[in-house]
């Protein structure tokens, strides 16, 4: 049990991180998304991202957790967000980059949460592709 609790933090956590792609249906920029989150507090940071992955009416996830670690992952959201279909897309970590960037290049920014190691995340940070959001638990460390 407090193995998955661990899960689940690390997941919510990257959820927080990398939720930038897609959260509006008028094709906000991530920049312009991550300027809206930073002057909310927490619930209303949820609340806003929430709405945008409803309008859209998907949460694509891409990442490099295999399909029967991600189970638990998807139940826990589809019990707290049933409005929406959860996509994903299972790879590793060459394979969650090439599909970015190709999609990317394309001008089609399908993905809402993006899973790599920091190895491979300074890439998309170095292109855009990523905005930091600052987590409230964080200042504890």
């Amino acid at each position: 049990m407090l193995q998955t609790v661990k899960i689940l933090g690390c997941f919510a956590a990257q959820v927080c991180f990398f939720i930038l792609g897609a959260v509006t249906l008028h094709a906000a920029t991530i920049a312009d998304v991550a300027a809206k989150v930073k002057s909310l507090k927490q619930q209303e940071k949820l609340d806003y991202l929430a709405k945008g992955a409803r309008d859209e009416g998907e949460w694509v996830y891409y990442g490099t957790l295999p399909i029967d670690e991600f189970l638990p992952l998807a139940k826990v959201f589809n019990a707290r967000y049933r409005a929406l279909a959860l996509q994903h897309y299972f790879s590793p970590r060459q394979g969650v980059l090439n599909r970015t960037l190709t999609e990317a290049r394309a001008g089609r920014h399908a993905v809402d949460v993006i899973q790599v190691d920091l190895s491979y995340g300074y890439q998309y940070d170095e292109r855009k592709f990523s905005a930091a959001v600052p987590d409230l638990r964080t200042r504890s460390f």
